[in-house]
This record gives structure tokens, C-alpha cells and sequence, in this order.
């Protein structure tokens, strides 16, 4: 529940609370507590009037970087080819002026606020985008040769002498 909805539940509440006897305040406070998640003894100082119910305001910092400043970056950064955090720094403020997209061309401070982010700050960022799923299955590993070296190698027809009479081969790839 916002502050702002518990302040009004107060008011309307707070008047009840006065003009009521013993076990209708009782009442009155079991449900005020369970509504607003209150303490008992600090849900009574208010009802009373005694205190002000104090706005809790969430811990750590606050945000800079927005989720639209966050869509709008991580747009500029693929149609800039995915580079790194140096060389999308340095392209930013050109591809920004040329960006037709509505939401930049109405807003100077998102514009601001992309140009002037650091390149360890967009490390950050994108770091969720640049880790996408991997795609294919690559044969050449490191543990490779050790495979190899378990496969048995059959000598069949090695009295061959004239070349393109038989081929054989066998290919392995290890799947992670």
C-alpha cells in the first residue's frame, strides 16, 4: 500500500477511532494494523494523534539510469554492431544526433544523460545483453586430444600402394 493511500485510510479511520468505545476500538485497530502492517503500540500513537506515520523510503541508492534510458541504450549499442564499452563511447554522441527515434528528439536529458555515461558504467549495463545463449557446438576443445588419443586406430589394407582405391575416416566431437 502506497504512503499516500495509507495517509488517506488514516484520516478516515483516525475520526472513527476517536469517538468509539473500548471494544470497537479494539476492532478498529486489529484491522488498521492488518491493512497498513503496522506494529500495534505504534498503530494506537497514531490513531491518537501522538506521531505522524513516517515515510519509509526504500534503502541503497537511488536509480540514475532509468529503464527507458536503459531501452534506449542497449538500441543504440546493436545498431552500432555490438561493440565494446570504448568504441561505443566514442560513437554515441554522433549516432545520437542522427537517431530519428521520438522519445530522443523530445528529451535533451536522456540525450545528456547517454553521452555522459561512463565506459565502465556501460560495461555494467549491457553485461546482461552481451551474455546471450551460445549457439552450435564447437569441435575443437581443449580435451580434444585426449579423446583422440582413447580412439583405436585400425590398420586394415595397409599393403595399399596405388592412391584412390579406399578412404576411410572417422571424425569425433565432444558435446559439453
Amino acid at each position: 500500500m502506497s504512503h499516500q493511500l495509507r495517509q488517506e485510510y488514516l484520516n478516515l479511520i483516525r475520526e472513527r477511532y476517536k469517538n468509539s468505545c473500548r471494544i470497537k476500538k479494539t476492532a478498529i485497530l486489529n484491522e488498521f494494523c492488518q491493512v497498513c502492517g503496522y506494529s500495534r503500540k505504534y498503530a494506537i500513537a497514531i490513531l491518537n494523534g501522538q506521531i505522524e506515520p513516517t515515510l519509509v523510503r526504500p534503502r541503497g541508492r537511488t536509480l540514475k539510469y532509468t529503464s527507458d534510458f536503459l531501452f534506449h541504450l542497449v538500441r543504440l549499442w546493436r545498431a552500432l554492431g555490438k561493440p565494446g564499452s570504448v568504441k561505443l563511447k566514442a560513437a554515441l554522441p554522433e549516432w545520437i544526433r542522427y537517431d530519428e527515434h521520438p522519445d530522443l528528439a523530445a528529451s535533451p536529458e536522456l540525450v545528456k544523460t547517454i553521452t555522459d555515461v561512463s565506459r565502465a558504467h556501460l560495461d555494467r549495463l549491457l553485461r546482461p545483453y552481451r551474455q546471450g545463449p551460445q549457439t552450435g557446438v564447437g569441435g575443437t576443445r581443449s580435451c580434444a586430444p585426449r579423446i583422440k588419443n582413447q580412439i583405436p586406430v585400425q590398420a586394415k589394407d595397409w599393403n595399399i600402394t596405388e592412391p584412390g582405391q579406399q578412404v576411410q575416416a572417422d571424425t569425433v566431437g565432444s558435446l559439453r
